[in-house]
């Protein structure tokens, strides 16, 4: 039996990461055409018609309440919320798209953006393929949910887990003691500054005239390639994790890239999100429940890749070891008191804007069955492009195989650029096979 809305809360508070992409409108407003939005694509082995679709959409509860939610920025140092009206009207989108079976995720649903001020902050996309395939496009505003979140709602629509096993919204925090969380606040906020201190690599010097516009790339390894990867992270220091590996690659891959464009001082830092959800657990799943893990790369340490893993590593130990996850996540919690201009001077950056040297995410391995009783052969999240740095690269795996999702503005990396960088990825993660 469906769970009723009834049952659903009328306010839901921000977490410390969504209202961290909140601050982040304001970067989204002077440097991106598509705002903060997250796209989420499942290949489906069989046609799902667009009245199949909104059948299953109204069976469940959750998207009427996700569509008549409203943003209350809250009063001064309040607390920014979810507020529910019943009378609010939007009307639920899904477009239609016929295109070849070889592209990727086309541009006009790319550079289509959501905005906080939408009556609806989530869509649908049937994508048609020549070959009688579908994929399906869940595209949502990156405040409602993560990528974790999004997945969820589309196994539960598609049937691959019961309403039952679900948890939809967060559990009430935790009180802390003031002085304990303030002494978090700025400690934390010192380490962040230790280890973004300049120079850093940057990859845009000097903001475009234009407003920056973004693609999209994916790079796919065999089974018998993704094999072979594992046994290479393994031989170079990633005992623990391939995620090392995976950064030390991507790392070097972007230094040798930004040599030939004589891009040769500062180090890398960058801020790698982390799932602050049970292993396992189905949900929550409206908010963003993540908090950063800051590392920094010394451009010197690259030259290696067994000694940059082995360096990003131990990196990651001591990361874990001091809790800097949890105090990051303490911090974020904090900071959603303060006016969102204020928390956007405070995070957007050590080198006037620019939030990383590169982005970089590993969420795993994904695993996802059946929908509608149709086979899944395959499974992309698209994170939203964010300019600058205006590069990142995206690990996952889904059945077997590896794949690298790589976000690049245009206006800043070139067909050349792309296909540089691309052959350098490939290489460092595959060797000479």
């Amino acid at each position: 039996m469906n769970i009723s809305s009834t049952n659903f809360p009328k306010e839901v508070i921000l977490s410390g990461a969504d209202c961290f992409f909140l601050a982040m409108e304001r970067h989204y407003e002077k440097f991106g055409n598509a705002g903060n939005v997250c796209h989420l694509v499942i290949s489906i082995e069989s046609i799902i018609t667009k009245e199949t679709l909104q059948k299953k959409i109204a069976e469940f509860a959750i998207f009427d309440w996700l569509s008549k939610i409203e943003l209350n920025r809250g009063t001064l140092f309040g607390k920014p919320k979810w507020v529910y009206n019943k009378d609010k009207k939007c009307a639920l989108q899904i477009n239609e798209l016929t295109v070849p079976t070889t592209d990727n995720l086309p541009l006009e649903i790319v550079n289509k953006g959501i905005f906080l001020k939408d009556p609806c902050l989530f869509r649908f996309t049937i994508i048609n393929r020549e070959n009688g395939t579908t994929d399906l496009v869940f595209s949502w505003h990156h405040i409602l949910m993560d990528a974790q979140g999004a997945e969820t709602l589309l196994k539960l629509m598609g049937g691959e887990i019961v309403e039952e096993k679900i948890k939809y919204f967060p559990e009430k925090e935790k009180k802390i003691n003031p002085l304990k969380a303030f002494y978090i606040l700025h400690f934390s906020k010192e380490f962040i500054k230790k280890t973004s201190k300049l120079p850093l690599v940057q990859i845009v010097t000097k903001r475009p005239d234009y407003m920056p516009e973004s693609n999209y790339s994916v790079l796919e390894l065999t089974e018998e390639q993704t094999k072979h990867l594992d046994k290479r992270a393994l031989e170079n220091g990633a005992k623990i994790s391939k995620g090392s590996f995976f950064l030390a690659c991507t790392t070097k891959a972007i230094n040798d890239w930004l040599i030939t464009k004589n891009n040769t001082t500062g180090a890398f830092w960058i801020p790698i999100p982390q799932n602050r959800r049970p292993r396992g657990s189905y949900g929550p799943v409206i908010s963003n429940l993540q908090a950063f893990m800051f590392y920094r790369i010394p451009r010197e340490k690259t030259a290696l890749l067994k000694s940059c893993t082995e360096f990003i590593t131990s990196q990651m130990f001591d990361l874990i070891r001091h809790k800097r996850p949890d105090d990051y996540a303490i911090m974020s919690n904090l900071l959603r008191r303060l006016p969102s201009r204020f928390y956007y001077w405070l995070i957007k950056g050590p080198a006037g804007g620019s939030m990383a040297s590169f982005l970089y995410s590993d969420p795993g391995v994904n695993v996802f069955n059946s929908f509608l009783g149709h086979k899944v052969s395959d499974i992309t999240n698209y994170p939203p492009g964010t300019f600058p740095p205006g590069l990142m690269t995206i690990f996952e795996r889904f059945n077997g195989k590896q794949k690298i999702v790589i976000n690049y503005t245009l206006q800043i990396v070139s067909k050349e650029d792309l296909r540089i960088l691309e052959n350098n990825l490939l290489k460092e993660l595959l060797g000479d096979s």
